[in-house]
């Protein structure tokens, strides 16, 4: 069954266009390159970032050309594709749906998120399962760092705008590398999307609050 997982979609944002152009697309595609998909108004795959690709099992290459709701299985499929051609149609919003894919490993379940631009639709893909108590594992101020770092703003930005020395900063990024186990910024922002700590379908970037640890 599909749901509304609280997505903050793209115009919803004061600092996004209403009618977002193939250029504004292309560089929010390409933020988030390691776990999206784009998808053209005939439900091809146009573009698939090499961490998106990973998540089914598979090659960007492979990807490419296909069609989108083919990449899943069950029964549920043919509600997936309903819900884009619905979505196409309306020309904006957003959903969430639950999905299964088969690879080396068997079949598994996925949560798809999709949401409505220009140009189509932008994808993306994270294992299901809600977030618990135990995956509370950032504090306030890493979540509000870990969203600049996503936003790409520069460490000067961030003391800048957190008030804190660039120390602190380091500090709190060498402590999410750690935690999350990634070898760089970049690195660790595609983590972040990939273990769905930034909700994929918000802009700007936001940390989903189960991982935040309770004050």
């Amino acid at each position: 069954m599909s749901s509304m997982t609280g997505l903050s979609l793209l115009r919803d944002q004061d600092d996004f266009p209403v009618e977002p152009t193939a250029d504004v697309v292309e560089r929010f595609f390409d933020l988030h390159a390691t776990n999206a998909g784009l998808v053209d108004a005939q439900l091809v795959l146009r573009k698939a970032g090499g961490e998106f690709a990973a998540r089914l099992g598979a090659v960007p290459a492979d990807l490419l050309g296909r069609d989108f709701t083919d990449l899943f299985h069950g029964e549920s499929r043919s509600d997936l594709r309903g819900q884009c051609v619905r979505l196409l149609a309306h020309g904006e919003g957003g959903f969430a749906h639950s999905a299964e894919i088969v690879d080396d490993r068997g079949p598994r379940s996925v949560e798809v998120v999709v949401m409505a631009v220009r140009s189509g639709l932008m994808v993306t893909v994270k294992s299901a399962g809600p977030a618990d108590g135990s995956k509370r594992i950032l504090s306030n101020i890493d979540a509000r760092i870990l969203e600049a770092i996503a936003l790409g703003q520069s460490t000067v930005r961030i003391t800048t705008r957190l008030y804190l020395s660039r120390q602190g900063v380091d500090y709190h990024v060498g402590t999410m590398l750690r935690k999350l186990k990634a070898a760089n910024r970049a690195a660790l922002v595609s983590r972040a999307y990939t273990l769905g700590i930034l909700d994929p379908g918000s802009w700007p970037p936001r940390v989903q609050p189960d991982f935040v640890k309770q004050a």
